[in-house]
């Protein structure tokens, strides 16, 4: 939730994101909170 968070804060300044697990592997195979990160 935290990155969450964080996103939505910086969100007015952000240009890009690179979007990576906490593992470097595939979005969505770790530990990172990606539907709450970029809710569809």
């Amino acid at each position: 939730m935290a990155l969450a968070v964080s996103v939505a804060l910086a969100a007015a300044r952000l240009v890009h994101i690179y979007a990576c697990e906490n593992d470097r592997g595939v979005p969505g195979r770790g530990q990172v909170a990606w539907a709450d990160v970029a809710p569809s």
